[in-house]
Formats: structure tokens, C-alpha cells, sequence
């Protein structure tokens, strides 16, 4: 098994992944909401030999289980295509520059000290 990961440089408490947004928490108790369609994007112009992977992995994790998927997967062509294109993405993650993603931050008016 294969995973491939992304890094977005800075200083964050968690992250969630919903509705093709990336929303993370920062330190400073503030929400950022990335488009989850740029950051893919932005990828796969990086690494275009890495086509389609990064689409069905970040925006469309639910591929491997359809009955499509698994048919394809039986051709080994396919199969060797999709595993060369996995290769052709860096180790141990692709870096990110935040900078280029101009996040929508929202302020979060909690006391807590601890955010769930």
C-alpha cells in the first residue's frame, strides 16, 4: 500500500477534510478554509506525469471500493499506469506553499483552551 500526503507549512491544532474544503485550526484560535480543487490543482501541475492520482486520492477517496475501480485495477496495464503515476509523486509528502492558496480565515470567539 501507497500513501501519498501533502504538507502545508504553519502552525496548526488539527485539520478536517469536508466538502472538497480543507479546514484547519490554527494556534491562534482561528479558522482556515482551503479549496481542497486548488491544492489538487497546484499538484497536478507540479507533477503532471502523476495524473489522475491526486484528484482521486484527495477528491475522490471513495474510488478504490466501486466495482469500476476494481474492474479497471484487473487490467494490468492500468494497473502498472496507475502505480507508475503513484511513483511519480515525491516521498514523504509534497510540500505546499501556503502562500499561494489564499485561505479564507475565519476568527473563533471560544474561551477553551482546548479545541475539539
Amino acid at each position: 500500500m501507497r500513501i501519498v500526503k501533502f504538507f502545508l507549512p504553519g502552525r496548526f491544532e488539527d485539520a478536517y477534510v469536508y466538502m472538497e474544503r480543507l479546514i484547519v485550526l490554527t494556534e491562534d484560535r482561528t479558522l482556515r478554509v482551503y479549496n481542497l480543487d486548488q491544492i489538487v490543482d497546484s499538484i497536478e501541475t507540479r507533477f503532471p506525469g502523476s495524473l489522475p492520482i491526486p484528484t482521486l486520492l484527495f477528491l475522490r477517496n471513495d474510488w478504490p471500493e466501486t466495482s469500476q475501480f476494481k474492474s479497471l485495477m484487473r487490467n494490468k496495464e492500468v494497473a502498472r499506469s496507475l502505480l507508475s503515476a503513484f511513483e511519480r509523486l515525491p516521498h514523504p509528502y509534497v510540500k505546499l506553499d501556503e502562500d499561494r492558496f489564499h485561505p479564507e480565515e475565519l476568527e473563533l470567539d471560544i474561551s477553551a483552551r482546548v479545541l475539539l
